[in-house]
């Protein structure tokens, strides 16, 4: 199954599936945050408070960068001098966090675009859907040789710096969560939760010339949302993480070693230049590995038997005589009808 252009099973994961997961997490908590925010946190104010008292609360505390944290059993303090510093709190900002892991799965795909750009072409991009099977067959041998010739291994070696990148982004976003989101942190030689459920906010409301100074506690069910969110986020980049690291080195195995490239391109590639490959890369493989992506195993096997015959021989998908190549400077090559006539040295002295 193709999505968005990507065959790679590990670059779907990575530019599409991790990404849609963190846009949709942000749009999702943006959504309740604007038209729901009752939803992301709840207040125990005073009776006598209307609605708007109440909206007024609400937004207040959701919007506070620094607040009490309370534990569920513990009593609720006479004083907050008396109960300590407020601690800053993260909830506002998980969204703009969302925002910057997508940024940073975005970063190997924008190299991925732009080493494709300096090295060449997709094969699809090569053909015209108006050319037989022959002159497409043709068109790709002769671009995979005109490839190998320009490039040497430069596509391969950019391929395999792409990986580098996504598993590297993987390494970095598991670290970040394991050790930003874990379950308890130091904080003013305090351990507090990261994610704290329950925080007591103070504000203040001005009626008239009067200004009355409240506390209140506040439910936060977003910090559960977030806390589940994270540590399944967490296993799902660990996974990923680790079967990109085993598909990359399957990947190096089969583009590399002649063992495993023998065993990948078997079918595809005349027998006679696997048993002539030796420890090495070039970009004949990657190159035909895409052509059978894009186009199928046959057209994949024609394009490999016509890559690695005489360029001479080929031209426009028709296979053309030696015989008939001329070369004015040697006599030889002429076919034996088609010499021109030998000329007697008498008759010219003549």
């Amino acid at each position: 199954m193709i999505w968005c252009g990507y065959k790679d099973v590990v670059n779907q994961l990575n530019f599409v599936w991790t990404t849609l997961i963190l846009a949709l997490s942000a749009l999702f908590i943006g959504y309740l945050r604007y038209f729901h925010l009752q939803s992301l946190i709840t207040c125990w104010t005073p009776a006598h408070f209307g609605d708007i008292e109440n909206a007024y609360v609400h937004q207040t505390c959701w919007e506070r960068d620094t607040a009490y944290a309370l534990q569920l059993n513990e009593p609720l303090p006479v004083d907050l001098e008396d109960y300590g510093n407020s601690r800053p709190v993260v909830h506002t900002w998980i969204p703009i966090l969302l925002i910057y892991l997508i940024i940073g799965f975005k970063i190997p795909e924008a190299i991925k675009v732009l080493l494709d750009l300096c090295t060449g072409s997709q094969p699809k991009s090569l053909v015209a859907s108006t050319d037989s099977w022959e002159g497409r067959c043709a068109s790709l041998a002769e671009c995979g040789r005109d490839i190998v010739q320009r490039n040497g291994i430069v596509k391969t070696l950019s391929f395999f710096l792409v990986k580098i990148f996504i598993l590297i982004n993987l390494v970095a976003q598991f670290s970040f969560i394991r050790i930003f989101f874990r379950d308890q942190m130091m904080s003013n030689n305090v351990t507090v939760n990261v994610l704290p459920k329950y925080l007591l906010c103070d504000f203040k409301i001005r009626q008239i010339q009067n200004v009355g100074d409240y506390v209140v506690q506040c439910e936060f069910p977003v910090n559960t949302l977030y806390e589940v969110f994270f540590r399944l986020f967490g296993y799902w980049v660990l996974g990923v993480g680790l079967l990109a690291g085993a598909i990359f080195l399957f990947q190096i195995g089969t583009l590399m070693v002649p063992l495993f490239v023998a065993i990948r391109f078997r079918g595809i590639i005349p027998e006679k230049e696997l048993k002539l490959r030796g420890f090495s890369v070039d970009d004949a493989l990657l190159f035909l590995e895409e052509v059978k992506d894009e186009f199928g195993v046959a057209m994949a096997r024609s394009v490999a038997s016509k890559m690695w015959q005489n360029p001479k021989t080929v031209r426009n998908g028709e296979h053309q005589d030696p015989m008939n190549e001329y070369n004015s400077g040697d006599a030889s090559v002429y076919p034996l009808l088609d010499r021109p006539p030998a000329t007697d040295k008498h008759t010219e002295n003549a």
